[in-house]
């Protein structure tokens, strides 16, 4: 079977202790989640319960006390401002706290474990940066040609201080998902099962984080899981959670402040253009949820995850995993053991003896068995000294006597 070999600082992530089971991985990263955003809403809460108090409308629809009044004052608490939007997004960067401390204190590991990497910081974040507005723009390109978006120009009173704003704010809120999604859960993963498997595990996690946005369809949840992938395989390709953060980042940006299109559902933001989904055409641009939830994004998506598969492959990053060792009673003949069978619990660890299997392994002469075992002819783990005392006549008593040295090498 083939896997994708681990990054140096995969292996280094798993040389402190062996990972925990996956639904119990997940639990974890969930459970520093919640943690996380409570020590974000000590931000966010009193914020936005002071924009609340201040809006009269708002505070007239509550007191009044039916469902009618609250569901319209539940509307205007989602019509978040974008001062607002922006300080959360930036908030977001006590996340990366929680779950670098988290890391540090209980799983005993280290930032550089995580992927955060000093060399060539800088130049792989400008790289990651220019790919993410790129791979959406191709998406967008995708869009105005099946005609399912028109473009309308520049919008009218462009405030650069918000599109600043937003940029720093997606910086870290990118960078964010990233370390709880890649850097934390997925590297955590392959501690314990193949890259592989990892990968699936942490993709299916970061769609699920974002289960309750509005306008949430089964395409929007199906494009989550495969940008999920193309993160991890971008993080396995190049070995920097920088370049990774700043894909993430510089895609919603792009999407949402650079073309004027709904983030994952968010509301819309200021953005430098203007653009105008055509009705009837969700299917290829997402519809209220935002291109994220539209084939276009899945077309992009889908080739990039095949162009990172094909560079990893020729980078020689794809490898065989490692035969498993297959055991089998003395005297029992190989052909009688199903295939894959292996030593359960409750045998008798000295009564079988290890033998490769058969279907993969290379054939090894019986020289060569003896060379990696360390024994000559006619010698055994219990009878180390038997082919010598037949040369030199010792007593027959010595012959039975178990050496533990033999061990020791």
């Amino acid at each position: 079977m083939r896997d994708l070999k681990r990054p140096a600082f995969m292996q280094k992530a798993a040389m402190g202790k062996r990972g925990h089971m996956a639904i119990l991985e997940i639990l974890i990263a969930f459970l520093v989640f919640i943690v996380s955003s409570f020590v974000m809403g000590i931000i966010q809460v009193p914020l936005m319960t002071l924009y609340l108090m201040s809006d009269e409308t708002y505070m007239q629809l509550l007191l009044k006390g039916d469902m009618a009044s609250f569901s319209k004052a539940m509307e205007i608490a989602l019509q978040v401002p974008d001062w607002l939007m922006i300080v959360v997004l930036m908030s977001e960067i006590l996340m990366i706290v929680v779950i670098l401390l988290y890391c540090r204190l209980l799983e005993k590991r280290t930032p550089d474990t995580m992927g955060f990497r000093k060399k060539k910081l800088i130049s792989q974040y400008i790289i990651g940066a220019i790919a993410g507005v790129v791979f959406f723009s191709v998406a967008y390109l995708l869009c105005l040609l099946t005609g399912s978006i028109h473009f309308d120009g520049l919008t009218e009173n462009i405030l650069p201080i918000y599109i600043i704003g937003y940029l720093i704010g997606y910086m870290v809120q990118g960078m964010a998902e990233e370390v709880l999604c890649r850097g934390y859960l997925f590297v955590s993963l392959t501690r314990r099962y193949s890259v592989s498997y990892s990968i699936v595990i942490s993709a299916v996690f970061f769609a699920l984080l974002h289960g309750m946005n509005s306008n949430l369809t089964f395409l929007a949840m199906i494009n989550l899981f495969l940008f999920g992938v193309f993160a991890a395989l971008m993080l396995v390709k190049y070995e920097n959670i920088w370049i990774v953060g700043a894909f993430h980042s510089l895609w919603n940006f792009a999407q949402g402040n650079l073309y004027g299109i709904q983030v994952s559902g968010n509301s819309l933001q200021k953005s430098v253009f203007a653009s105008t989904s055509r009705e009837g055409m969700s299917i290829i641009h997402g519809g209220a949820f935002g291109m994220e939830g539209g084939l276009a994004v899945t077309l992009v998506l889908a080739a990039g995850i095949a162009y990172l598969i094909w560079a990893l492959k020729r980078e020689g990053k794809i490898v065989e995993q490692p035969v498993p060792m297959v055991f089998a009673k003395p005297g029992q003949n190989m052909a009688d053991s199903a295939p894959g069978e292996t030593m359960t619990s409750g045998t008798n660890v000295s009564a079988k003896v290890p033998v490769a299997s058969t279907d993969s392994a290379p054939q090894v002469s019986e020289a060569q068995q003896r060379e990696n075992m360390g024994i000559q002819p006619g010698e055994t783990p219990w009878h180390p000294d038997t082919a010598a005392s037949q040369n030199t006549q010792e007593p027959a008593q010595k012959q039975t006597t178990f050496n533990a040295d033999y061990f020791k090498d």
